[in-house]
């Protein structure tokens, strides 16, 4: 999903259907246009999913490959500053 930051618009009109059918999801965040256009943050958009059960993992530009994190917390905490643009990979626990 790379929306420009209106991922928070798209998950809040998708949420029957993410908890439903459970998909991986793909997602490109800033912080500042997550919050200029959804009015959200990245803890408040990557914690539902948190909460839903998903595992959160960070993808490298260059190379593709991932890096892990047990938590929202963690990850901001490694996120760097408001314009840090993050590639993150959503997939559910039992997939």
């Amino acid at each position: 999903m790379d929306v420009e930051g209106a991922e928070g618009r798209v998950v809040g009109g998708a949420t029957k259907i993410i908890e439903r059918d459970r998909p991986i999801i793909t997602t490109e965040l800033t912080r500042d246009m997550l919050r200029q256009v959804s009015a959200a943050s990245v803890a408040d958009y990557l914690g539902y999913f948190e909460r839903l059960g998903y595992a959160t993992t960070v993808l490298e530009p260059s190379s593709g490959s991932g890096r892990s994190y047990p938590s929202v917390e963690a990850l901001l905490a490694d996120w760097g500053g408001e314009n840090n643009l993050r590639d993150i990979l959503l997939i559910p626990s039992g997939s």
